[in-house]
């Protein structure tokens, strides 16, 4: 197999052609799809109290990720009795649907 044809002299390999092709297969078959996690900074008094500002910047990160072209999951991470206020979590993850409306589904 030629590697390297604009060198001079050309590079070649000697390869297993079966292996080549077995190879080839497989890196069809693969699909590279990035999925980048936006966890939405600790606020105060833990996660689900985000300040404006830091939910701000963790969307244009998630903003500039859909553009160019990766999934974004946002999560909301509850630690201890923040269990039992539930409301503040999708209170905030509504916040984030809102703000990303335009350009992700």
């Amino acid at each position: 197999m030629e590697v390297a044809a604009t060198a001079t002299p050309p590079v070649c390999k000697i390869l297993d052609y079966g292996k080549f092709r077995y190879e080839a297969i497989l890196r069809r078959k693969r699909r590279y799809v990035a999925v980048r996690g936006r966890r939405p900074v600790e606020g105060e008094y833990g996660s689900a109290p985000v300040k404006d500002h830091d939910l701000d910047i963790k969307m244009n990160r998630a903003k500039k990720f859909i553009v160019e072209g990766d999934k974004v999951k946002v999560l909301v991470v509850f630690r201890g009795r923040q269990v039992v206020h539930p409301e503040l979590g999708i209170r905030l993850l509504q916040k984030v649907a809102n703000d990303l409306k335009g350009i992700a589904s």
